[in-house]
């Protein structure tokens, strides 16, 4: 699933982005995601980081497994992809930050 995010995206646009991605019963249960946020800024605290984090863990729907590469080129929204990165310790979700759109590919397919 590729999803580009582009222009100034809030806290209550990125939790419920998170929050749909979760809880969608239609989606595949290994869900692997390329996030393109190279367009985008994002116009929350960076204290909210972790939430949203909590938020997407925290609705993960039954048995399903989510594979996310955040592909990220500005440094705050790079930092905000490692801090979510580093903040999780549920099995059921692993996100990775990329710089290159290949090397998240590469390792989407290789999960």
């Amino acid at each position: 699933m590729n999803v580009e995010l582009i222009g100034r995206i809030d806290f209550k646009e990125m939790s419920a982005y998170c929050e749909k991605i979760s809880k969608d019963n239609n989606l595949p249960g290994s869900l692997r995601i390329l996030e393109d946020a190279t367009l985008a800024v994002f116009d929350f605290d960076i204290d909210k980081v972790d939430l949203i984090n909590q938020i997407m863990v925290s609705q993960i729907a039954g048995n399903r497994i989510i594979i996310h590469a955040l592909l990220r080129t500005e440094p705050i929204s790079t930092a905000y992809g490692m801090i979510s990165e580093m903040a999780n310790n549920d099995p059921r979700y692993n996100a990775k930050v990329f710089s290159t759109w290949q090397i998240a590919m590469d390792w989407l397919q290789s999960r």
